[in-house]
């Protein structure tokens, strides 16, 4: 698995997706919150976008999701953003 971060002025669509097209291929597979921002992953050709319920604490039942969001916030407490 590779973590990709960037911090970006904002979250919006015109900001997170040419970013997501230029670092990550078609063909990977992306787990993603409901952002809004990723609703059109799927139509600039991201079909294997997966989403994450947190409501069903989708995290807890995927290992593979638990070590990203612990690596996650590792990064995010290196850098002192809370």
């Amino acid at each position: 698995m590779l973590l990709f971060t960037q911090i970006v002025e904002d979250c919006k669509k015109d900001t997170l997706i040419p970013i997501i097209q230029v670092k990550i291929e078609l063909t990977t597979m992306i787990n993603a919150d409901s952002w809004k921002s990723y609703d059109v992953l799927v139509s600039v050709g991201h079909d294997k976008l997966f989403r994450v319920n947190y409501v069903k604490n989708e995290f807890a039942l995927k290992e593979k999701m638990g070590l990203l969001l612990m690596e996650w916030n590792r990064f995010r407490h290196s850098l002192n953003v809370d």
